[in-house]
């Protein structure tokens, strides 16, 4: 749980340093997308929020436009600038 908040602590202020930005709704969807065929990623893990299993991250990061996916084989989407 520790590794977890520190990465969430992480995004965070990467996302703040960005502006608080978020991306639109077809962006969002198009991550979503992505992930949902990643085998990493449990869609009722963490209380039915979906949970990436790499990083530890709700769908709400999906929202972020300073995130990006964390797949060690390369990442399935970028951060949208």
């Amino acid at each position: 749980m520790e590794a977890k908040a520190r990465r969430l602590w992480s995004e965070l202020r990467r996302w703040r340093r960005a502006g608080y930005k978020l991306v639109d709704r077809a962006e969002r969807e198009r991550r979503l997308q992505l992930c949902a065929v990643c085998p990493h990623y449990a869609a009722r893990g963490n209380l039915g929020l979906g949970q990436c299993q790499l990083c530890g991250c709700t769908r709400a990061k999906l929202w972020l436009a300073s995130a990006r996916c964390p797949h060690p084989e390369g990442a399935r989407w970028e951060a949208s600038t």
